[in-house]
C-alpha cells in the first residue's frame, strides 16, 4: 500500500515515524525472506542530487543486505 507523504514539523516526529518503519520493514524482509515466494520491490525515482542514495541508506538500514537486490538503470534517452 502507498502511504501519500506526509510533512513533519519536527524532527522528532520523522526520526520516530522513520524508525518504526525501518523495523517493520525489517519484519517483513524476515517473512518474505523465509517463504521465498513474495518480493518487496522498491523504486526510487528523482532528479539527480535528489537525496535517493541518503533515503535508501536510512531507509534499508535495519533490513538484512543478504536478502537485498539493488539495481541501477540507466539515464532516459
Amino acid at each position: 500500500m502507498i502511504h501519500p507523504i506526509k510533512e513533519y514539523h519536527e524532527q522528532a516526529d520523522a526520526t520516530i515515524k522513520l524508525q518504526a518503519g525501518i523495523r517493520q520493514l525489517a519484519k517483513y524482509q524476515d517473512i518474505l525472506y523465509a517463504q521465498n515466494t513474495y518480493a518487496l520491490l522498491i523504486i526510487f525515482q528523482a532528479m539527480d542530487a535528489a537525496g535517493k542514495d541518503s533515503t535508501i541508506k536510512h531507509v534499508i538500514s535495519g533490513s538484512n543486505p543478504q536478502g537485498c537486490q539493488v539495481f541501477s538503470f540507466k539515464a532516459p534517452s
